[in-house]
């Protein structure tokens, strides 16, 4: 199995958990984009995750043998993590991190989600808004390079 088919199956994994999430970045990309995943090997999957799914966030990602953190420190239930922004799972060898403070319309984001291939999946104008904003020379040479085309309001 590739490195990608095992981080959707992760993904699927997680989905089939009941945690409520939705992918974004280059994941959820590549989720939306099938004809891409050829193209391109994961490092990581980004998800955003609703803040009152932290617990069960980190109880799926033990459950499975993997370590979760936020920011270097082990996640525990009652840590406070406001502004740190996310936490950092661990599972067989992949990483994850999930996002449950962000600039973007969360409730939103996780309610407008699509499915795909299994996997709650953020549409492409989210994906990229988050893209652009981390960084956005870096979202439009990974746009050319994959052949997207981006939201011209988000680049203007």
């Amino acid at each position: 199995m590739s490195g990608n088919d095992r981080y959707f199956a992760l993904l699927q994994s997680l989905a089939a958990s009941g945690v409520r999430f939705a992918t974004f970045g280059t994941a959820g990309l590549l989720l939306r984009h099938a004809e891409l995943r050829e193209r391109y090997a994961l490092r990581d999957a980004d998800v955003l995750l609703a803040p009152d799914q932290l617990e069960a966030f980190a109880a799926w990602a033990r459950g499975r043998g993997g370590t979760v953190t936020t920011w270097s420190e082990p996640f525990e239930p009652g840590l406070n993590v406001r502004g740190r922004f996310y936490l950092r799972a661990k599972v067989d060898g992949l990483q994850l991190d999930a996002t449950y403070e962000t600039f973007l319309d969360l409730e939103g984001a996780l309610r407008e989600a699509t499915s795909c291939d299994g996997v709650p999946t953020c549409s492409d104008l989210v994906i990229w808004r988050a893209k652009v904003n981390k960084d956005r020379d870096a979202a439009v040479s990974f746009a050319n390079a994959m052949g997207l085309a981006l939201c011209p309001d988000l680049i203007a």
